[in-house]
């Protein structure tokens, strides 16, 4: 369930459905996208649930290191 590319994986909430109240990883561009990152956060898997939770910061730092290439690229051309 990879995220697309430039997708900030957040923490979110269930808010209709029989799982109203349930955590869970996704895409918050879902459902205005097709990245299908989706990984319900229930506690019985420890380790997946870490993985998540490291792609998720990699991908903020990657997004970072985007925003700071432009910034760099803005003051070189001053």
């Amino acid at each position: 369930m990879p995220a697309r590319k430039g997708c900030s994986i957040g923490s979110r909430t269930v808010k209709n459905g029989p799982n109203v109240g349930s955590k869970f990883y996704g895409c918050p561009l879902w459902p205005d996208t097709k990245c299908e990152m989706f990984k319900l956060i229930d506690g019985s898997n420890d380790v997946e649930d870490l993985q998540v939770q490291l792609l998720e910061k990699n991908t903020t730092i990657a997004e970072m290191e985007v925003v700071q290439k432009l910034k760099d690229d803005k003051i070189k051309k001053l």
